[in-house]
């Protein structure tokens, strides 16, 4: 017969076997817990270092990017610079030879003039020769040279430019008069040169307003594109702004104003009364001393002149030349006589036009000079700038790639052991899970079958008795509830109020920062609890119930770390200049996200730019307002412009200065002029007369009448802003009186001039 004791060894054999199963089982699950944690680690660390490679991978990408397209740009760069420096160089050596010659003829010229004295004039002046050729094509040909031995011949024929010679065949023609050669001029003298025919072209379309915006020749083209300073022809005159007219209300001359008004009609009539004998030789007067062709060639030039005695030119009848004469283009037949040369005086004012046209030449030549130092120096110093920005984007790409190569290394070495350690894990897993089972299985089969012995024991017990069999009930219990995971101190004040879960402790009103534990290194504490279940423990016979609590170690795994970027970078420099290109910044991963931590934006950004076309025509300010009309009276003009804000590029056209599109005129003051004014306007007026000899004694007089009569008509006053000034000119410039407000000043230096 079985007793009491018996059972409870049974009940002793079963609540062991349960415990290790429970002990067991959590030992299990927390192993099993191990091994996520430790590979979810591993997972971390391989998306961290996949992250890393990723940006390798796009920064060495970036880097060859980089290097791509500064070495395309080098490739027209280069080539473009050199072939610029070579041009430009050509172009400064052939103005450079130029300027030097124009120099050499301007100051030969200079010579010349200097060396023409009408003080010392003989009776007849032969220094000028007129000569008749016959050209092939039966035409005849006219030009005037300085005669045979003289100086100004032998000066003449050291002139080292066509320019030099056009001009000075030109000034001896008009010195003698087309009536008098005989014969046409050659025509080559007074072609006009490629730039001067635009320059004619461009005043005629402004006088005419026959103008065509997009039809721009190659040099106003040039001109357009390289105004990139934003200013031009226009400017901005606030004293300029008003408005003209007439006053017309009467005016009260002072009394001084009366008295200069005396003056100047005695100093009128001073001027007309002068007769040849009082009239000053003002032809030579600004002639420098010592620099008169001496007495001994002009000697020889009026015994010359005598000996000669050719007949005139008009009456010279010339052989025709054969045209199939092989020997024609050498023996052209050429006469010449020293007939019809000019007087002194228009023959002086024509080598001072000769001399003058010869420097504005060599002024033209030394502006092209410096124009093309200037633009060459510009022009190859933005393409130095440009391929200095190229290479250092070149090399920064070379840096940037092989950081990137670096880092791509690495992370594939990290990468391959972390695979590694995953797959080590995951063996380590899968075996201890079998073992578990295993075990688990072995320990439930013998709890099992303890109960089974319990059941086969409470059989024979109740055949022996011959009774009832005897119904024991064990104490069941229900399944593992898991408890939230609280702080550990947290946890362990609870455990001691007998509170084992979170959600009693908060609704037993118990107030704890931190309460539960979420992450952290050596986790949180979580309980897992069960309770007692019907049928009840059969007393004395049943077993104990197992277990109702377990206290595990829970999220003891590190906190996701969220990604952080630092701050965005500058912009790049666009990569193209237009035609729309890209720039780009970047920002620095400062913390990479890790236990599953938010993913990071992105680190780089691009945006188009410089999107307008490379062929870009020029803007535009708005219209100014009108300026002053330049006339009073008797219809003047006004006009407002259009200034250049933003300069073309490319094949990009731009206005001329006086087109349509930037410059408007309009009569304006139409009315007549009365016939008694008076000049009140602010001005400071300059008023300069011709003291040459060719305007002779009758403009002389004229000239000096009408500045005196000028004179009389302007209300002058320093406080009112009306100043007049004279000058003369002739060899030199001479200053009568300086801006005053002094009419006798004015009048004293105009008579006694």
């Amino acid at each position: 017969r079985c007793d009491e004791t018996d059972f409870k060894i049974i009940n002793g054999m079963i609540i062991q076997d349960q415990n290790k199963l429970v002990l067991r089982v959590f030992q299990c699950k927390k192993q099993q817990t191990a091994f996520k944690s430790a590979y979810r680690t591993n997972r971390m660390n391989f998306n961290a270092e996949s992250y890393k490679l990723q940006e390798a991978l796009s920064t060495e990408k970036y880097g060859q990017l980089e290097q791509f397209e500064a070495s395309v740009r080098l490739r027209k760069l280069i080539p473009t610079r050199n072939a610029m420096k070579k041009r430009c160089a050509a172009d400064i050596k052939q103005l450079q030879s130029e300027f030097k010659r124009i120099s050499y003829d301007y100051s030969l010229a200079r010579k010349i003039a200097d060396g023409t004295s009408c003080a010392k004039k003989p009776t007849a002046l032969s220094f000028l020769q007129t000569c008749i050729r016959m050209m092939e094509d039966g035409r005849k040909e006219a030009f005037v040279e300085f005669g045979e031995g003289t100086s100004e011949r032998e000066m003449v024929s050291l002139l080292q430019t066509d320019a030099g010679r056009a001009a000075v065949s030109r000034g001896l023609i008009e010195a003698v008069g087309h009536e008098h050669l005989g014969a046409a001029p050659p025509v080559a003298l007074y072609q006009m040169s490629d730039r001067r025919q635009q320059e004619a072209a461009r005043w005629l379309a402004a006088e005419t307003g026959d103008d065509d915006d997009d039809a721009m020749s190659d040099e106003e083209d040039e001109l357009a594109h390289r105004e990139t300073d934003f200013s031009d022809y226009f400017y901005e005159d606030n004293d300029f702004e008003g408005d003209s007219g007439v006053v017309d209300e009467p005016y009260e001359p002072t009394a001084e104003e009366v008295e200069n008004s005396e003056t100047i009609d005695a100093a009128v009539k001073q001027i007309q009364d002068e007769n040849t004998a009082t009239d000053r030789d003002t032809s030579d007067e600004d002639a420098p001393p010592n620099g008169w062709i001496s007495e001994k060639e002009l000697a020889h030039a009026a015994k010359e002149l005598s000996l000669l005695n050719a007949p005139n030119l008009t009456n010279v009848s010339l052989p025709f030349q054969n045209p199939q004469n092989s020997k024609s283009k050498q023996s052209a037949k050429f006469f010449c006589t020293v007939a019809n040369n000019p007087n002194c005086n228009r023959f002086r004012d024509k080598l001072e036009m000769i001399v003058a046209e010869l420097l504005a030449e060599k002024q033209h030549v030394e502006f092209l000079l410096s124009t093309t130092r200037s633009e060459c120096k510009k022009q190859i110093g933005e393409l130095d700038t440009q391929i200095s920005t190229m290479n250092a984007k070149k090399n920064d790409g070379s840096r940037i790639e092989a950081q990137g190569s670096a880092d791509k290394s690495n992370s594939q070495g990290s990468i391959s052991a972390i695979e590694k350690e995953g797959r080590d894990l995951l063996r380590q897993a899968w075996k201890q899970s079998n073992d578990c089972d295993s075990e688990l299985k072995t320990l439930r089969n013998t709890v099992c079958g303890s109960k089974k012995l319990k059941q086969e024991v409470i059989t024979i017990e109740s055949k022996q008795r011959g009774g009832p069999r005897l119904e024991i009930n064990d104490c069941s219990v229900s399944t593992w509830q898991p408890g939230e995971c609280m702080n550990t101190n947290v946890a362990q004040i609870l455990e001691k109020q007998g509170i084992y879960d979170a959600s009693k402790a908060q609704q037993a009103g118990a107030q704890y920062k931190n309460l539960l534990h979420d992450c952290g290194p050596g986790g949180g504490v979580q309980w897992f609890l069960r309770s007692k279940i019907s049928p009840d423990q059969t007393k004395d016979y049943g077993a104990d119930c197992p277990p109702l609590r377990l206290k595990t170690v829970c999220n003891d795994f590190e906190c996701p770390i969220d990604c952080k970027l630092g701050d965005w970078e500058g912009w790049s420099a666009c990569s193209k200049t237009c035609d729309g290109g890209l720039k780009r910044r970047v920002r620095a991963v400062q913390v990479y996200p890790e236990w599953d931590g938010d993913e990071c934006d992105a680190t780089k950004d691009e945006e188009t730019c410089n999107a307008l076309a490379c062929d870009r025509p020029c803007l535009l300010h708005d219209w100014t307002s009108w300026r002053q009309c330049t006339r009073a009276c008797e219809g003047g003009m006004k006009w407002r412009s259009r200034r250049i804000k933003r300069a073309a590029s490319g094949d990009g056209r731009c206005p001329r200065t006086f087109s349509k599109a930037r410059y408007e005129r309009q009569t304006c003051n139409i009315g007549s002029c009365p016939m008694d004014v008076m000049c009140v306007a602010k001005m400071d007026l300059v008023v300069a007369i011709d003291a040459s000899g060719s305007m002779g004694t009758s403009g002389w007089k004229a000239q000096r009448t009408a500045l005196l009569n000028l004179v009389n008509r302007m209300h002058l006053s320093r406080s009112a802003g009306v100043l007049l000034g004279a000058l003369k000119f002739a060899h030199k410039v001479t200053i009568l009186q300086q801006l005053t407000d002094d009419k006798k000043k004015l009048i004293a230096a105009i008579t006694a001039t």
